[in-house]
């Protein structure tokens, strides 16, 4: 099997590998043309450009390889492999390039990538009648609708709401966390350290998905006192449902503390979020704790134990990948707080939390790279 076939075996070997390499690229990129590099000069140009790419590049790439592949186990029915993986996973790719150029190919292409992951994913849950997951169908179209809505304002067609469509993008993106989460991360737990007292609050998780849903429905109100509460409400709700899910043997397992650190991050940003609407300055605190910490942690957790788990390997990593953790973790606190604390040397924290999510990021493209493009490691298809 040449290396293109065995990529297009699994949702998640091209878009885990293409949603790493981008991340060492996108946020050094952006940071170097805030201080003087060249800078993307497509219809999204400026703070726009870096937002969406993170949210819809970056964010989008994890999100349709863990759905595609999870799908298929949730159903027992094909998504998207072979050349029908690679277009889509093409389409992406290409969107990513075009978009640092003028003109509208690079939003025609983006605009296509979660409608093609919808469909990937919407027909073998309907024809298993897993309504269960159909949900996700509902979050990816927010998606869709927030991203278009972003470029619908670069056209001059709804002006002032790219930022609004960006948080809204985000909260969904907080939703899907907070599902997911709230699923594997218990059981990863309760399996990797044996300790049975591991146990899901499934009221509070109701209330954590839930408001944070409404958050996001909020988002063009987010600085009102309503909008406060409800933040204030998730971001305890999602902290405290931390509570039945932990154990001792967390910390000796990287797998599990950064997935825990990364919902952690989700929480106390959703916190900060019901301090900025009260009026606390906390600037983009708030908003990084859910994106770099959150996103990052949990995007990174999340590829290194699928890839391993989907490849037939052992659940467990070595020094590059904890120190890859590490790294994100350290860029997601920078990036939250040393602008915040000490903004006459911003320039200097944006650099220094770019330069450590690069290196988190290309060490597990190092170590991850040829686990994505090879077989198996037990000879089973996939």
């Amino acid at each position: 099997m040449s290396v293109l076939e065995q990529v297009g075996a699994k949702g998640f070997r091209p878009f885990f590998l293409m949603a790493g390499i981008f991340a060492v690229i996108a946020v050094p990129a952006w940071v170097w043309s805030l201080t003087g590099g060249p800078a993307p000069c497509g219809v999204l140009g400026g703070m726009a450009w870096h937002a969406h790419e993170m949210i819809f590049g970056f964010t989008v790439a994890v999100i349709s390889g863990f759905l595609l592949t999870a799908v298929e186990n949730w159903t027992g029915q094909t998504t998207l492999r072979g050349p029908a993986l690679l277009v889509v996973a093409g389409v992406w790719a290409a969107a990513r390039i075009a978009l640092w150029w003028p003109g509208w190919l690079g939003p025609a292409l983006d605009l296509m990538v979660l409608p093609l992951v919808g469909v990937g994913i919407g027909r073998p849950l309907w024809h298993a009648r897993n309504l269960r997951n159909l949900p996700f169908l509902a979050l990816l179209a927010g998606l869709w609708l927030a991203n278009i809505t972003v470029y619908l304002e670069a056209a001059g067609v709804v002006p002032g709401s790219t930022a609004v469509a960006h948080r809204v993008a985000v909260h969904l993106i907080a939703v899907i966390i907070l599902v997911v989460a709230g699923r594997v991360v218990p059981m990863f737990t309760r399996n990797a350290t044996g300790d049975e007292r591991v146990h899901r609050l499934a009221t509070v998780d109701r209330v954590a998905i839930g408001t944070t849903l409404v958050l996001a429905a909020l988002q063009p109100w987010s600085t009102t006192p309503v909008a406060g509460v409800v933040a204030g409400v998730a971001g305890a709700a999602t902290l405290a449902r931390m509570w039945g899910w932990w154990s001792p043997g967390v910390w000796s397992r990287p797998l599990l503390w950064v997935l825990h650190l990364g919902h952690a991050s989700v929480g106390l940003g959703l916190t900060m979020s019901a301090l900025a609407a009260i009026g606390v300055p906390v600037g983009p605190s708030a908003l990084h704790l859910i994106t770099v910490g959150g996103i990052g942690l949990l995007t990174i957790g999340m590829m290194a134990r699928v890839s391993l788990g989907h490849t037939g390997r052992p659940i467990i990593v070595g020094t590059p990948v904890t120190t890859a953790f590490l790294g994100v973790a350290l860029a997601a606190v920078i990036r939250a707080f040393g602008p915040m604390l000490d903004p006459a040397r911003t320039s200097t924290w944006w650099w220094a939390a770019a330069s450590l999510w690069a290196v988190g990021f290309a060490l597990f493209v190092r170590e991850y790279a040829r686990i994505l493009v090879t077989p198996r490691a037990d000879g089973r298809a996939g």
